[in-house]
């Protein structure tokens, strides 16, 4: 045997003794099992979960998000505004986040424009989408709106914020330079304390058919307190204003929207902005 063959015996010896006293020390004084080690051990079906820990948490496939209606509309010169009433199913289930696509078509189905964004939504809600000032140099006639890339949230100690509307008025203005407003008075009756929340303000024809809509951030607001709020159309839209939609939006799934966890100071929230 030559002296090369001798010493990678001996360096084999020398290793398989290290690794086997490290391999003793590694199984004496590692943590033993347990349903919180994020390592599926013992007996258990999943990890952490299932044979000697709690029950495994089925999953549960969500139903697609319903459209139920879209309208488009003259939002001023040469630009449209959009509004999609969007309906979630799920019981438990609500989405984070999701990512929807608006597309305007002319009368001949040519896309004449599209506009991208996200949005929200808890179990089982129907609400409102709008965009506005979308720039189109052809009046559209169609419209159509396609959801994608849901972030779902199980519904668990999320809170289901308590905010009504009262006080509504709305009309075309007689004298000013504004055409048409519309007025509320927003009650948050949960005892959470909001960094923002969101009012959107649908007016509608006779028919029930959205003639004009605008939206608005309201400030900081507290539990327990009431905010008013306004909103102005500079421009000339038709129809008969003859009934008004208020949808009222509030971010739980962000905590730092929630001003007590978060520490933000309500000073820095009190101006509302309209976005048109």
């Amino acid at each position: 045997m030559t002296r090369t063959i001798k010493r990678i015996v001996i360096l084999c010896v020398y290793l398989a003794i290290f690794l086997s006293i490290a391999g003793c020390m590694y199984w004496t004084n590692r943590p033993p099992a347990s349903c919180f080690d994020g390592r599926q051990n013992q007996n258990e079906e999943g990890v952490d979960c299932g044979g000697v820990c709690a029950a495994c948490e089925e999953p549960i496939k969500p139903e697609k998000m319903d459209i139920t209606s879209t309208a488009v509309m003259r939002g001023g010169p040469g630009v449209y505004d959009v509004v999609a009433e969007v309906s979630n199913p799920n019981p438990l289930l609500g989405a984070s986040r999701f990512y929807y696509t608006i597309t305007l078509y002319d009368g001949s189905n040519q896309r004449v424009a599209q506009r991208a964004g996200t949005s929200l939504i808890l179990p089982q809600q129907d609400r409102f989408v709008a965009e506005l000032n979308i720039s189109s140099s052809v009046e559209p006639k169609k419209v159509s709106m396609e959801i994608s890339d849901v972030e779902w949230v199980r519904f668990e100690n999320i809170v289901d914020p308590d905010f009504i509307v009262s006080g509504e008025s709305y009309g075309k203005v007689q004298a000013g330079i504004d055409f048409a407003e519309a007025f509320g008075v927003v009650h948050n009756r949960s005892p959470y304390d909001f960094a923002a929340v969101d009012a959107l303000v649908i007016l509608r024809n006779e028919i029930g058919q959205p003639i004009a809509v605008n939206k608005t951030r309201i400030g900081a607001f507290r539990a327990f307190e009431q905010r008013d709020f306004r909103l102005n159309w500079t421009y000339p839209f038709d129809g008969v204003i003859s009934d008004i939609d208020i949808d009222v939006e509030v971010d739980v799934y962000d905590s730092e929207n929630f001003i007590n966890a978060s520490g933000i100071d309500v000073g820095d929230f009190t101006d509302q902005s309209n976005y048109r």
